[in-house]
């Protein structure tokens, strides 16, 4: 439940970032156009739209890479770090951590308790 709700707000979050990259390309292609064209010019919108697609689809195509980077670093990090120093403790404490190093197969143990 908890990782589909935090899904839901990525994607609320995605689309209010992108809805204001939008708005800010869009600013700056119509600003620029008016600055081209002379003052009353009817390739105005279109000229705006050359501009603005090609430069939101490259800003979009960074926005993605940056998150999936960050999740993945983000996730590295907790799975090798934070996960293997902070919870060690509670693991030796556990009947199977105390099984497989009385038949000496901790290293096999830690093994398998890190994938998770």
């Amino acid at each position: 439940m908890f990782k589909n709700l935090l899904s839901k707000l990525e994607l609320i979050i995605f689309i209010l970032i992108s809805s204001m990259v939008f708005l800010f390309l869009m600013n700056y292609s119509e600003s620029l156009a008016k600055y081209i064209l002379p003052e009353y010019s009817y390739f105005k919108l279109p000229l705006t739209f050359l501009f603005l697609m090609p430069s939101w689809i490259l800003s979009m195509y960074l926005l993605l890479y940056t998150y999936y980077f960050a999740k993945y670093i983000i996730g590295f990090i907790f799975r090798n770090y934070v996960y293997a120093r902070l919870f060690i403790a509670c693991h030796k404490s556990t009947k199977s951590c105390k099984f497989h190093k009385k038949i000496g197969l901790d290293k096999h143990y830690w093994h398998r308790v890190i994938k998770r």
